[in-house]
């Protein structure tokens, strides 16, 4: 399935940034992707938004709610969430898919910023909406 941003997607494969695998969400229901980093990322913050293309003028589609860092033995975990429904950091916030196929696309990209660091890209990908046929 291509997009309209694959030549975005080739520069972070090329930067060794993505396109990292995301668990594609369904309109109005909850969504999670954890993400696991080795080693211990205490006192570091992450944040991840969705917008139509990357460099998409204006606010966010979304800005996913974080959670974490967690140590789990010697990997830290962080899980990115949106809500179920249509308000706020919801799934069903974000547009439909126009062409009747049922699946939406849009760029995500994860920064993290280390303890004391310098916010940077981690990596980026394809954020896919499924849509709904039950309510």
């Amino acid at each position: 399935m291509q997009t309209q941003f694959d030549e975005w997607l080739r520069q972070l494969a090329a930067a060794g940034k993505g396109p990292a695998p995301f668990t594609p969400m369904t309109r109005g229901r909850l969504w999670r992707q954890d993400i696991y980093l080795p080693g211990d990322w205490s006192g570091a913050t992450m944040r991840a938004q969705i917008r139509l293309y990357p460099d998409a003028p204006g606010d966010p589609l979304v800005t996913c709610n974080v959670f974490g860092p967690d140590l789990v033995g010697d990997t830290t975990k962080f899980q990115l969430q949106l809500g179920a429904g249509s308000v706020g950091a919801a799934t069903g916030a974000l547009p439909a898919d126009g062409s009747g196929e049922g699946v939406a696309q849009f760029a995500i990209d994860v920064l993290l910023t280390p303890a004391g660091g310098v916010e940077d890209l981690l990596f980026g990908g394809v954020a896919k909406v499924l849509g709904r046929v039950t309510a």
